[in-house]
């Protein structure tokens, strides 16, 4: 987890180039931990932001899994005094009876709802209930935050974004990912206003 140095101006910023996909819990833990250990003043004094997106796949069945993970997470942060960020999970738009955009389990084909919900308080929102509620309860330490970055509302129309019959994932299109931007945008900035 070395992290490059790129100096501008004779000041040292801390850069991190990887993009980290699939890893496990404790290794999410561990990075942070290692952060905190190997470049203790850095952790302290430059204060890493750790953009940390988990509960996309968790599935109702497997609530009690989300909620425990990211009560590790969120604790890691908070105990280590680290800057952690969590992103809302996007809305699915699977077209289901209970209109809840869900995926369907144990239904063979799979469409996209052919038009935006009714209502954005049909769509199901439930795993993030449950960071809000984790966020809440662990809440910030004294030297770092826990910041919820919104996304779910401003992603909930967006039905015609999927292909095919994956109606989790969004296309590429750059109109589809600039909620993502501008949202990621104003937690950092908030976050900045923050730490000053």
């Amino acid at each position: 987890y070395d992290i490059p140095t790129d100096n501008h101006g004779g000041s040292s910023q801390k850069i991190i180039t990887n993009v980290i996909n699939r890893i496990s819990i404790p290794e999410v833990v561990d990075m942070i931990t290692y952060f905190n250990e190997r470049y203790p003043l850095e952790f302290h004094r430059e204060k890493p932001i750790f953009v940390i997106n988990l509960g996309l796949h968790y599935n109702i069945q497997s609530a009690q899994y989300l909620k425990d993970d990211l009560y590790h997470l969120a604790k890691a942060c908070h105990d280590l005094g680290a800057q952690c960020i969590f992103p809302e999970t996007s809305p699915q738009h699977f077209d289901s009876p209970a209109g809840d955009g869900l995926y369907p389990l144990g239904k063979d084909e799979k469409h996209c709802m052919p038009n935006p919900p009714s209502s954005f308080a049909t769509l199901s929102a439930f795993r993030n209930d449950i960071l809000h509620d984790v966020i809440n309860n662990v809440g910030s330490s004294d030297h770092g935050f826990l910041k919820v970055m919104p996304l779910f509302d401003r992603l909930a129309g967006l039905n015609s974004a999927h292909q095919g019959g994956d109606c989790t994932h969004f296309y590429s299109n750059p109109e589809y990912w600039e909620p993502w931007h501008i949202s990621l945008t104003e937690v950092l900035m908030d976050s900045v206003g923050q730490s000053m």
